[in-house]
Order: C-alpha cells, then sequence, then structure tokens
C-alpha cells in the first residue's frame, strides 16, 4: 500500500494522473501473479518503487499505445517496468542514489527470478540515449513517439542476456575491467532482498482473496469497472 501510496502521488506531481479518493495508483495487472511490486526501503519506509508487468492475457500496460507484435512474434517472454516512483527526497540531487540500485535489482530479478528475455520500457524521448548507452536499450521496431499518461514516449526494449553476453565477451577481448558489468551482473549487494522459493517457480503471488478485495473493490474501483475484453 505504501508504494502505491508513493506511486499515486509522484503521478499526481508530474501530471500523469488526478488524484484519486483513494490516494493509491494501481492497475489492473496488479492483481495478476504475473506482476511484481518492487520496493527499496529506508528505517521501514518506502521511498521507491517500479512494478514488473510480465505478459499476461491482459497485455502489457504500454500496449496502450505501442504495438508490440513484432517482438512477441519471435516467442521471446516480455516484462515491462511500469509504475517506476522515487521520493522526491532522492532524485538527482543525489546522483541515483536510488535509481541505480532500483534498476540492478529488477535487472538481476527479472534474468534470474522472473523468467523474462526482454525489459521493455516507455520513456521520455530525450531518454533514449541514456538507456541505449546503459543497457544497449534499442527502439522497439516500428514504434515511433507516442502520447502516453499525456507525455510523449519513445518505447524501447532490453534483451538482458544478450546484454550481459556482449559485455562479457568485450571483457575478455580486451582484457579490461568492465565497471557496468561488475555493478550490474557480479558484484554482491547485501540490502537485496532475493525471493526464496521452489526450483523452476517464476511468480511471486502476494495477493491473497483479502488484499484483492482491499486494493480493488474497496479503495478502487478497478474490478468493477472491467471490460467484457478484459474478462
Amino acid at each position: 500500500e505504501a508504494a502505491y501510496r508513493l506511486l499515486h502521488d509522484v503521478y499526481v506531481e508530474a501530471g500523469f494522473i488526478e488524484p484519486q479518493p483513494s490516494g493509491m495508483r494501481l492497475l489492473l495487472q496488479h492483481a495478476l501473479p504475473t506482476t511484481s511490486t518492487l520496493v527499496a526501503k529506508l528505517d521501514g519506509r518506502v521511498v521507491a518503487t517500479v512494478s514488473l508487468v510480465r505478459d499476461n492475457p491482459l497485455g502489457l500496460p504500454m500496449e496502450k499505445v505501442f504495438d508490440l507484435s513484432r517482438l512477441r512474434s519471435n516467442g521471446e517472454r516480455l516484462v515491462e517496468i511500469s509504475s517506476l516512483a522515487i521520493h522526491p527526497a532522492f532524485r538527482r540531487q543525489f546522483g541515483g542514489v536510488l535509481l541505480m540500485p532500483l534498476f540492478n535489482y529488477l535487472f538481476r530479478y527479472s534474468r534470474d527470478f522472473f523468467g523474462v528475455d526482454r525489459l521493455m520500457l516507455s520513456i521520455y524521448p530525450r531518454h533514449q540515449d541514456f538507456y541505449a548507452a546503459l543497457f544497449d536499450a534499442e527502439p522497439v521496431p516500428g514504434s515511433s513517439v507516442e502520447t502516453y499518461l499525456g507525455a510523449p514516449a519513445s518505447a524501447m526494449s532490453i534483451d538482458t542476456r544478450e546484454w550481459v553476453r556482449v559485455h562479457r565477451a568485450r571483457r575478455d577481448a580486451l582484457g579490461t575491467v568492465d565497471t557496468w558489468l561488475r555493478y550490474f551482473d557480479e558484484l554482491p549487494f547485501v540490502a537485496f532482498v532475493f525471493p526464496q522459493r521452489a526450483f523452476r517457480k517464476i511468480n511471486d503471488p502476494v495477493m491473497t482473496p483479502g488484499t484483492l478485495r482491499y486494493f480493488f473493490r474497496q479503495k478502487t474501483s478497478l474490478f468493477a469497472n472491467v471490460s467484457a475484453k478484459a474478462h
């Protein structure tokens, strides 16, 4: 709930949404076991959150405006990086003190625990070079700049396994230290808590019938407004 409240406040501040009576921002996909909500906590308080929405019958949130059929036709397992929010006290003036660890965690979690081949992002067009430099992110084939949540957005994708393979090959060929590879693939982080789960299980469901009623019927009307297509 703290994550959804932080997301709501950040989105309202950015002008993406109008204030909601619940004080929370949720997607219908948050009800599914194929969605994981990640949080960063400081002294017990949620200070950042991001959701990973794996491909599902409802589709990915960004598919409201972007066509991902070319990637899906390759049989790749897609997940959208969605619902990113960082508390105002931990943004750019702190040099990515939360953003980089958060992306580090979601990168490792997606690749090693969530059964994912490719990460999908909808980002401001001016940020394309940043993600291309950081993760070798590429524009989604055939996509163009669209309006998403009232702002211009570009669709990009990251092949998590290929990114690691390329950087390892480059490091081995040059015989040098690849600091990004060490950071995102090799260094241990004692603050990271990964799932403890049975072999081959890739879902981390946390929504009980009670929490589903609380978030999607009592606090919001998402279930009441489900379309026939979603059924």
